[in-house]
């Protein structure tokens, strides 16, 4: 198992991925992007769920 998910800006880009073969844990994610709204949209089967983030400096 583990966890993918794709990284959207606020204009709707996809800026990024995060990848980890863990089944659970930390996964950091930001450095060299600037400051502003993004949103992380899980891999997963079936339903989407969007998590919201605010990257601040």
């Amino acid at each position: 198992m583990g966890f993918h998910a794709a990284i959207y800006n606020a204009a709707g880009q996809k800026v990024d991925e995060v990848h980890s073969t863990q089944p659970g844990g930390t996964v950091s994610w930001g450095e060299g992007f600037l400051p502003g709204v993004y949103f992380i949209v899980p891999e997963t089967q079936g339903v989407v769920r969007v998590q919201k983030v605010v990257l601040i400096r």
